[in-house]
């Protein structure tokens, strides 16, 4: 026996189908990648979110092929005056190989000059340059590797890495792919951020002031 639903029911059933499937097309729109060409694929909520926990650290970046410290530093040229990044720091105290880890959620982090306030990123190209915002290319993931040694790998494009010729000039991301050239993105990072001080024992004290 089959049961019969009033008038208004079968009115209310084209209503709630159409809404129905309204809401499966709007999760579908909102489930689909964002990325248009598949170069940089990255969590842009996590790279891009100003409400995200920061921490600030002060370190240096020892190139293992160019056996100089990594450098963000303005030199003049005969077209002017630039900012250039470059692995050719001699000197551990020079300000100029300091570098500012901002690290994300998850350990991620941006490289960030003190000096120039200019953040380490990819182009498109996979080319090494500065600037002064975050953005999503301006991501790393650090690598430790078996040896000790750290790779810095993109976030935007996990087969590009930073890293620096013989002559501490800039390598493309991608060159990481010849294992000639492996070594040359192989780095020592140098933590510069001072220990905190150990906390004062009030006991030890006391016992000095016995023995003498």
């Amino acid at each position: 026996m089959m049961l019969s639903l009033p008038l208004r029911h079968h009115r209310l059933l084209p209503l709630l189908l159409i809404i129905l499937l309204s809401i499966l097309g709007v999760n579908a729109v909102h489930g689909s990648s964002n990325t248009k060409n598949g170069i940089f694929k990255i969590d842009r909520q996590v790279a891009q979110n100003p409400g995200s926990e920061t921490h600030s650290l002060k370190y240096q970046l020892y190139n293992r092929c160019s056996e100089g410290y990594v450098q963000i530093k303005r030199t003049r040229s005969k077209k002017g005056n630039r900012i250039q990044i470059l692995a050719r720091g001699r000197r551990q105290k020079s300000i100029t190989t300091h570098l500012i880890f901002e690290s994300r959620a998850g350990g991620d982090i941006y490289i960030k000059s003190p000096q120039t306030k200019k953040y380490i990123c990819f182009n498109k190209k996979g080319k090494l340059i500065l600037r002064h915002t975050q953005k999503p290319q301006c991501l790393f993931t650090q690598v430790q590797r078996s040896d000790n040694y750290t790779e810095l790998r993109s976030k935007a494009n996990e087969e590009w890495y930073i890293g620096f010729r013989e002559n501490g000039k800039r390598l493309k991301g991608y060159a990481r792919r010849n294992r000639r050239k492996e070594k040359c993105f192989h780095f020592v990072v140098v933590n510069l951020t001072p220990a905190p001080p150990k906390p004062w024992k009030i006991k030890g004290f006391l016992n000095r002031r016995r023995r003498s």
